[in-house]
């Protein structure tokens, strides 16, 4: 084991009883401990009498938009080997929502990134491809799993030009964990080259396009919304389950801004530049936290009112009569993608 592995896997195992510690105060944290216990039990139960002869990929996604990607990228293995099975783990509870959406036989959460837990997943899921989604790639997992003769790829890659994973620091601890990948699937050449930069041999990079767009297309037209827009029975041709919605969006006469999957740092720099654009032209907003709970609501319905901003949540607009306000908030999941 190199050197910065160990201290990467060390540091991690002195931080457990902190974030164990945090669990007991913090909901999100709590939700992460007890999600990967049952996470354990899950994949074991589910291997006992599930688990087939035939290959199995584990894909794992940080959180909700690449959750929302690895479902694009389980279809595509669906249509081409379907005997395949699926497994998919996520590190943000955010993700807990979507998960039995996404198309895996069986899912939870990504196990700690120390040894003992990670050769216990392992065990259970015998996994032959383990699939990152996007950028996180985790350096034990990568060290046990090729161990066990898993081939590692990482899918609709990503890496910024400013990444800290660039610097020296981050190269350090994670570029051995880079090496053991078989393919990188960047989204563009860009990224592409960045990958090499950080040690993935130049053979393993290939450019393969985003499935954000493959996967926002394929609910546009299972939903049957390809090509709606301005259509003067648009709002008829829609599916009944979303016409409330259309019709308090579909407003020609207003430019419409969607901000989606948003964090405080997000508003406080939307919201003002809203405040100025909305004297010069006509201007909606429609909102949509991250994480949709009632505290993360009523923080930006403040942050709104302190802008001047008139603002409703989506669910108390849908039932009421009138045009919608300027700033529509978005106060559950699933409506950006729908």
């Amino acid at each position: 084991m190199a050197l910065p592995e160990h201290l990467y896997e060390a540091a991690l195992a002195a931080c457990r009883p902190g974030f164990l510690a945090a669990a007991l105060v913090h909901d999100g944290a709590r939700r992460a401990v007890e999600g990967r216990r049952a996470s354990l039990a899950r994949f074991r139960e589910w291997s006992e009498t599930e688990r087939s002869a035939a290959p199995l990929v584990w894909i794992h996604a940080p959180s909700v938009g690449e959750a929302l990607m690895a479902q694009a990228v389980i279809g595509e293995i669906r249509a081409a080997r379907p005997e395949v099975q699926v497994a998919f783990t996520h590190f943000s509870p955010s993700a807990e929502r979507i998960v039995a959406e996404v198309g895996a036989d069986v899912w939870g959460y990504s196990p700690y990134d120390t040894r003992r837990p990670v050769r216990r997943v392992l065990e259970a899921l015998r996994p032959s491809v383990i699939a990152f989604v996007r950028t996180e790639v985790w350096p034990v997992v990568t060290r046990e799993a090729a161990k066990a003769g898993a081939t590692l790829v990482l899918v609709n890659a990503v890496l910024s030009e400013g990444s800290g994973r660039l610097r020296w620091l981050g190269r350090s601890f994670l570029e051995a964990a880079y090496r053991r990948l078989a393919v990188v699937g960047a989204v563009s050449e860009a990224h592409a080259d960045r990958y090499e930069l950080l040690g993935v041999p130049p053979g393993r990079v290939r450019v393969t396009g985003d499935a954000r767009f493959d996967q926002v297309w394929r609910r546009i037209e299972a939903r049957g919304l390809a090509g709606l827009r301005g259509r003067p029975d648009a709002a008829e041709r829609v599916p009944e389950e979303l016409r409330a919605t259309w019709r308090v969006l579909d407003d020609p006469d207003v430019f419409t801004v969607v901000a989606g999957s948003t964090w405080e740092a997000d508003e406080r720099v939307l919201l003002p530049a809203m405040s100025v654009l909305r004297r010069s032209r006509p201007l909606r907003l429609v909102v949509a936290p991250h994480e949709p709970t009632e505290a993360n609501l009523a923080g930006l319905e403040r942050r709104l009112d302190r802008q001047q901003l008139r603002h409703a949540r989506l669910s108390a607009i849908l039932t009421a009569d009138g045009p919608p306000p300027p700033v529509v908030v978005v106060d559950r999941l699933g409506v950006l993608a729908d």
